[in-house]
């Protein structure tokens, strides 16, 4: 039975140095593994804080670009705005060179009357005007 027993106690011993020996390789691999964890939330924390940054400031060009988009707008109207005037200005021309051209030939009340109704002597330049006062004062 001795011989049993020596048996059993060596056994028991191996199993426990074994069973140490897995404590400890665990207990090593929580550590590692902790740290591990740690490094990969540090970097999501700084890849979260990079991506806010580049969110915000890519806010900040999206404003610039629709104060731009805005600014453009606005010169787009001024222009479509002036190219009115101009064809309007274009048409005055040419009812004024026809209401002239009447006005030449004899026919001074057509031209007035074309004149009249279809110029607003204020809105005239400074040369439409003086062709205005020709028909209209005769």
């Amino acid at each position: 039975m001795k011989r049993n027993t020596k048996y059993l106690w060596i056994y028991t011993g191996i199993l426990f140095s074994i069973a140490l020996v897995l404590i400890l390789i665990a207990w090593v691999t929580q550590f590692t593994t902790r740290d591990e964890i740690e490094s990969q939330t540090t970097g999501a924390k700084e890849g979260l804080v990079k991506v806010s940054n580049e969110n915000s400031s890519l806010k900040e060009q999206l404003k610039e670009k629709d104060a731009q988009i805005a600014n453009l707008n606005t010169e787009i109207e001024k222009y479509k705005t002036k190219e009115t005037e101009w064809l309007s200005s274009k048409g005055i021309d040419e009812t004024l060179a026809t209401a002239y051209e009447k006005y030449l030939n004899g026919e001074k009340e057509e031209a007035k009357n074309m004149v009249k109704s279809s110029c607003d002597r204020t809105k005239l330049t400074k040369i439409q005007q003086k062709v205005y006062d020709i028909i209209i004062n005769d």
